[in-house]
């Protein structure tokens, strides 16, 4: 199930369809894209300045391709449709990515990154959210 829902998640990403790939993340992931959406509006340059780079620059897309006023009307969720939609996040995000090894420990789930066929250091995280496996697409997890 597990790499079911990856793979789902994966040809949303591919065919940019937003409101299916959100199907696929769990709440972590909501929550970070509501706190994405919420620099982006109104985080001030200081607290920019100590974003993690990856954080630095959605706010940096968001702030400079995105109205503002679509951005006040947007939710977390919406947000992350909006980026799937639009490509921001991207198909080479995940086009040569697949799971390889799977652990299980209780409600969560670890996937082996497998890049091109090479098993990778990193994993992917799954929670168990609803009773349905969902990716945490915020980061990848050494094991």
């Amino acid at each position: 199930m597990v790499r079911k829902t990856f793979n789902n998640y994966k040809q949303s990403i591919l065919n940019a369809q937003g409101k299916e790939a959100i199907r696929f993340i769990d709440q972590k992931t909501v929550r970070y894209y509501d706190k994405e959406l919420e620099l982006s509006v109104s985080g001030d340059s200081a607290t920019i300045n100590n974003l993690a780079l990856m954080d630095k620059l959605t706010v940096f897309i968001a702030r400079h391709q995105v109205p503002k006023s679509e951005l006040l009307s947007m939710t977390g969720s919406q947000f992350f449709i909006y980026a799937v939609d639009q490509g921001k996040i991207g198909k080479n995000s995940v086009i040569a990515i697949q799971i390889g090894e799977v652990q299980v420990k209780g409600e969560v789930a670890y996937g082996r990154m497998v890049s091109n066929g090479q098993d990778t250091p990193l994993f992917f995280q799954f929670n168990k959210d609803s009773k349905q496996w969902n990716v945490k697409i915020t980061k990848e997890l050494p094991q």
